[in-house]
C-alpha cells in the first residue's frame, strides 16, 4: 500500500500485525477509533495493474456496500470508484469462526443445526432478493457470535474466478463447500449458495462432509451416503431438504433459501404436504428436533405414542361432535399438533345420514368414528382428556378381538342342539337346520368386528421430536421459569438456556466415563447459575409488576395539570422519583440475569467441546458404511 493511501481512512486507529494474502486481496486486521476491530483489505498489486480486474473488483465493492443486511458484517469505508489502489474496510464481528466451531460441536445436537441453517437460509434470501449470490459460502467466512452467525466479506468471490488466475489452479484452491457448477461456468444463481449451505449443516449433523474432502467438481455424485442413516434421529423433512441442497444438479435443489428456512422451522415440508411441526402443550412453531418449546417452556411432545401390551390394545373413538363452528374450530385446534400428516377437512355427518349426498357421505366423518388405534391404555386416555371439550364426546375402548372364529362358536352351539335331538322327541331335520341358522349368524357377526377392526383410524398419532425429552432437573428448573408471566424476550431466553443445558445433558450421555467426569468438572457451576437466574427471574417479575402500576406519560400529564391548577405535585414527583428507581433496580437486575446466561453458555460450550477422539474414526467408518449401503 502506497504512502499516500495510508492509512485509507480515518476510522482507522492503527494497523496490527503483518498482511496476509486471501485470495485477490492484501489483508491487515485494525484498531478502529471507537475500540472495535476491523479488516483492511486492498486489490493485489498484480491484479491492480489489469483494468478490467481492478474495475470488477471496484464494482463487487460497490454491490457489497448496498448489500448491507442484518447477518452480514458491515462494510465501513471504500475507496473512491477511479482510485488506481482500491481498498475497502469492514467491521470484524467478535465470535468464533464456523470453521472451528464444526470442528469442535459437530455432530452437533439436530434442534441447535435446525436453527443454525434457519437463520443462515434467512440472511441468503435477503441476500438473493437483492440479487447477490455469495458462491463462497465456507464456514471460515461465517462468525458465530452470541446474535447468531454473521457472514463476512459477501459478494467479492466473483474476483477470484474471473482473475488472469488458470482453471487447474482454481480446481486447487476450491472447497468441498463451493457448487460443481461454480468451475463449469460464471454466470451461477441462488441455488449454488444453497449446496454450500447444505454441505455445513450435513458436517454440523454428522461431522462429515456429504463427499468426504474431495472438492464437488472432482466429487462422485454416488458416493454421497444416505444422511438418514448417518442421523437416524434427525427428521425426515431436514434429512430431504439437505440431501436436495447437495445435489449436483441444481434443478433438483430447492428453489428459495426462504424453503430452506421454513422446512428447518417446521413450517414447511419437501415434496409432501407441508408437515407442522408444533407444540403439543401450546401449539407454537418448533425447529426440526426440538423437544423444548421456547414459548411455553413445557415438552413439545405430550403424547409421544407407545406400543401396547400384549393383547391390551385401546382406541379413542369420536362418539359426538356438536354442528356449532366455534365447538369444530376447538377440536381442529386441539388435534392439529397432536397428528403425523396433515390434518383432513373435518366434515361431520350429522343427524340421518340419508340427508347428505352420495359425495358429500363419501367425504364425510359418520360417528362413531375412530379417532386414534393401537395405542397404550395410559395414551388413550390422556389424549381423551386432551380431546375434552363441550359438546365433543370422546370414549376410550378397548380392542375387540374373538379369540376363536364366530363360525366355529356357533357350529358348536348347533352341534349341541343335534345332540339333543337324540334324547328327545324333536324331528331329525332340527339339526341340519341349526347348524345353517348358527353357521350364518356367526359369519355375519365375525365379518362384522372384522371390518371393524380392519377399519383404519382417521388420524395418526405424530412421532416425537427427534431428541430424548428433556429430563434433567435443570433443564426442569429452566423450562419452569418460562411457564410463569414472564416478558416475552426473557422466555426466549430462558428457553434458549434450557435448550442448551438439555444439549449438554444428551452429549453428555454418549461419552465414555473419562470424558463425561471432564463434562462435569466444566460444568460444576452450571447448578449455582440456574440457581442466581431463578432469583433474578424473580426480581425482575416483581419489577415489572411494578412498574404496570406506573406509567410516565400519564404522570406526566397529570403533573403538569397539577401545576396549571397550582395543586400539590408531591405525590406526582414521588410517583416519577419510584418509576427511575424501579426501572434503574430492572436494569441492574436484567444485568445480572444476561452475565449469568452468558456464564452458563459458556461453561455448557465448554462441555460441548470434550470430545471422544475414537467417535472420530467411527463416523469416517459409518459413513464408509452408509456409501456401501446405499450402493
Amino acid at each position: 500500500m502506497s504512502e499516500r493511501t495510508w492509512p485509507p481512512s480515518k476510522q482507522i486507529a492503527s494497523i496490527e500485525g503483518e498482511a496476509w494474502r486471501v485470495g485477490s486481496e492484501q489483508r491487515w486486521s485494525v484498531k478502529l477509533r471507537d475500540g472495535s476491530r476491523g479488516l483492511l483489505a486492498q486489490l493485489l498489486p498484480e491484479l491492480r495493474r489489469d483494468e478490467a480486474v481492478r474495475q470488477r473488483y471496484v464494482g463487487d465493492l460497490t454491490r457489497a456496500a448496498e448489500a448491507q443486511v442484518d447477518g452480514v458484517a458491515a462494510m465501513l469505508d471504500r475507496s473512491a470508484e477511479r482510485d488506481p489502489e482500491p481498498w475497502r474496510l469492514r467491521a470484524e464481528p467478535e465470535g468464533e469462526l464456523l470453521e472451528a466451531w464444526l470442528e469442535a460441536r459437530s455432530p452437533a445436537p439436530v434442534d441447535a443445526v435446525a436453527e443454525l441453517g434457519a437463520v443462515l437460509a434467512d440472511t441468503l434470501h435477503t441476500l438473493h432478493q437483492r440479487g447477490v449470490v455469495v458462491r463462497d459460502l465456507h464456514p471460515r467466512v461465517i462468525v458465530m457470535t452470541d446474535a447468531g452467525p454473521v457472514l463476512t466479506d459477501v459478494g467479492l468471490a466473483r474476483v477470484d474466478l474471473l482473475s488472469t488466475r488458470t482453471a487447474a489452479s482454481l480446481v486447487l484452491e476450491g472447497t468441498p463447500y463451493a457448487s460443481p457448477e461454480q468451475l463449469r461456468k460464471t454466470v451461477v444463481d441462488q441455488r449454488s449458495d444453497l449446496y454450500g449451505l447444505g454441505v455445513i449443516l450435513w458436517t454440523a449433523l454428522t461431522g462429515t462432509r456429504p463427499y468426504g474432502d474431495d472438492i464437488a467438481i472432482l466429487s462422485d455424485p454416488s458416493s454421497r451416503p444416505s444422511l438418514g442413516r448417518l442421523r437416524s434421529e434427525a427428521p425426515p423433512a431436514m434429512v430431504a431438504v439437505l440431501e436436495q441442497c447437495v445435489d449436483h444438479d441444481p434443478e433438483r435443489r430447492p428453489e428459495t433459501a426462504a424453503l430452506v428456512a421454513a422446512v428447518l422451522r417446521g413450517e414447511a415440508g419437501i415434496g409432501q404436504e407441508a408437515e407442522r411441526v408444533a407444540c403439543q402443550s401450546c401449539g407454537a412453531t418448533l425447529l426440526q428436533g426440538q423437544r423444548l418449546c421456547l414459548e411455553c417452556g413445557k415438552l413439545a411432545v405430550v403424547f409421544a405414542r407407545r406400543s401396547p401390551a400384549e393383547g391390551k390394545s385401546h382406541r379413542v373413538v369420536l362418539r359426538k361432535v356438536s354442528e356449532e363452528v366455534e365447538t369444530q374450530d376447538k377440536l381442529r385446534t386441539k388435534l392439529e399438533p397432536l397428528v403425523r400428516d396433515a390434518l383432513p377437512e373435518l366434515n361431520f355427518i350429522h343427524g340421518d345420514a340419508r340427508m347428505y349426498s352420495k359425495a358429500e357421505r363419501k367425504r364425510g366423518i359418520t360417528m362413531p368414528s375412530l379417532l386414534f388405534g393401537s395405542l397404550d391404555e395410559d395414551d388413550a386416555e390422556r389424549l381423551r382428556a386432551e380431546l375434552d371439550i363441550p359438546g365433543v364426546k370422546v370414549v376410550v375402548e378397548r380392542d375387540r378381538k374373538s379369540p376363536l372364529p364366530m363360525v366355529i362358536v356357533f357350529s358348536v352351539l348347533a352341534a349341541a342342539v343335534g345332540a339333543l335331538t337324540a334324547f328327545t322327541p324333536v324331528p331329525w331335520f332340527v339339526f341340519p337346520v341349526a347348524v345353517v341358522v348358527f353357521g350364518f349368524i356367526g359369519t355375519l357377526i365375525h365379518t362384522s368386528l372384522k371390518k371393524r377392526e380392519a377399519k383404519p383410524a382417521l388420524l395418526q398419532l405424530r412421532e416425537g421430536p427427534a431428541a430424548l425429552p428433556a429430563s434433567d432437573p435443570l433443564v426442569a428448573r429452566l423450562a419452569a421459569l418460562c411457564q410463569d408471566p414472564l416478558a416475552d424476550d426473557l422466555r426466549q431466553r430462558l428457553g434458549h438456556l434450557a435448550l442448551t443445558v438439555q444439549q449438554l445433558v444428551d452429549h453428555r450421555a454418549t461419552l465414555p466415563e473419562v470424558e463425561r467426569k471432564e463434562v462435569e468438572m466444566v460444568t460444576e457451576p452450571i447448578a449455582s447459575l440456574v440457581g442466581l437466574l431463578e432469583l433474578e427471574v424473580q426480581r425482575v417479575r416483581d419489577l415489572d409488576e411494578a412498574l404496570a402500576d406506573l406509567d410516565e406519560g400519564t404522570l406526566v400529564r397529570a403533573l403538569a395539570s397539577a401545576n396549571a391548577t397550582e395543586s400539590d405535585p408531591e405525590a406526582l414527583l414521588d410517583g416519577l422519583h419510584r418509576l427511575r428507581d424501579l426501572e434503574q433496580s430492572r436494569a441492574a437486575a436484567m444485568h445480572r440475569l444476561l452475565e449469568a446466561s452468558a456464564l452458563l453458555r459458556r461453561a455448557a460450550e465448554l462441555g460441548l467441546r470434550v470430545r471422544d477422539d475414537a467417535a472420530l474414526q467411527d463416523r469416517e467408518v459409518e459413513r464408509a458404511l452408509a456409501v456401501l449401503g446405499g450402493s
